[in-house]
Formats: structure tokens, sequence, C-alpha cells
């Protein structure tokens, strides 16, 4: 027990220290990722016989590209990032890999807010099994994560759900707008 306990503060001075080192980068993307829809907005006002259809536009996504639209939807975040560790998403956060065929985990690398996005697809076979691990994620997230009472509010906010192939967890304040900017996305 004591093994799991050190393993999990040693991981988390890891995720504090990569926080501290990648901040920069991690502004960056998110800026980049704004003026790159700016511009497919701008387009997509000048060509709309051009655009694919919506089943051909959502197929098209990737799970990062859905994190990104949920980033940019107007809900506040702290400085977040991509979480691109295995071992942290397998050992710290418990979630089973083998029952998404794509995903992508984003969220506070600090531990003083309590932010945790995650969007997947579900192994073939598995939706339904992914779709209870996210619950079962989002219940602990409740329960056994937030610790302070704004920690407590954001996991009580706590969204998780399945649109068009993706199932997600979106624990952020204001979740439900965030929620509806994914559902938009994916149609």
């Amino acid at each position: 027990m004591s093994k799991k306990i050190l393993a999990l503060l040693l991981t988390a001075a890891l995720i504090t220290s990569a926080a501290a080192c990648g901040s920069n980068n991690e502004e960056e993307t998110t800026t980049t990722t704004t003026v790159a829809d700016a511009v497919v907005e701008d387009n997509a006002d000048e060509d709309i016989a051009d655009e694919p259809a919506d089943d051909e536009a959502t197929a098209d996504l990737s799970c990062q590209e859905l994190a990104d639209v949920v980033i940019n939807s107007g809900v506040e975040f702290p400085a977040i990032g991509l979480v691109e560790d295995e071992a942290i998403i397998k050992d710290v956060m418990g979630y089973d890999l083998s029952l998404f065929s794509e995903y992508s985990v984003t969220m506070h690398m600090m531990s003083a807010h309590l932010i945790e996005l995650t969007i997947a697809k579900p192994a073939e076979g598995k939706e339904e099994a992914a779709l209870e691990h996210l619950n079962n994620r989002m219940n602990q997230l409740k329960t056994e994560v937030a610790f302070y009472p704004e920690q407590q509010e954001t996991a009580d906010q706590t969204v998780v759900g399945s649109v068009g192939g993706y199932v997600y967890l979106l624990c952020c304040n204001d979740a439900a707008k965030a929620e509806e900017a994914l559902i938009a996305a994916v149609g």
C-alpha cells in the first residue's frame, strides 16, 4: 500500500515538473488552434457548397480535435495540457486503455484545480464498457479526487456521455456548455 502511495506522490511531482516546464508550449498550442478555428470559420462562409456532408465531416475528427473544440468552447480553463504518458493515464488516473481505439486526455497539471477532459473512440464492441468505465472515473473524481470545495463544485458538474461513436468525460466548470460544443462539433 505504501509503495502505491509513494508511486502516486512521485508521479504527481513529475506532472508538476512537466507542467512548469511546458506551460509556454501549451499556451501556444491553444492560441494556434484558436487561430486555425477562426480561419476555418472564415472559409466556411465563402465555400459552403464545397463542404462535405455532416457525416463525412465528423468521421475525420480526431479525439484531440474534439478536445480542442471543448477547450475553445468559451468555457474558462486554467492552464491545461495533454497527458501523453500512458503510465500516468493508466496508473494515476486508472484508465483501461484497452477499451479505447483512440483517446485524448487533457487535464490541469496542478492540484489546485480539478480539470479533466477525456474524449475517446471505444474499441470495437467495447462501447458500453468504455462508457461504464468513464462513469466509474466520474464517481472517483467526485468521491476520491476532489479535496477542496472548489474541486468538489467542479467534480459535481462532471458529465459523461456518448455521441457519434465517441465517449467523453468532461470535468470542468460549466461542463454543460462544454458538452454542448462537443455535441455540436460531432453533429
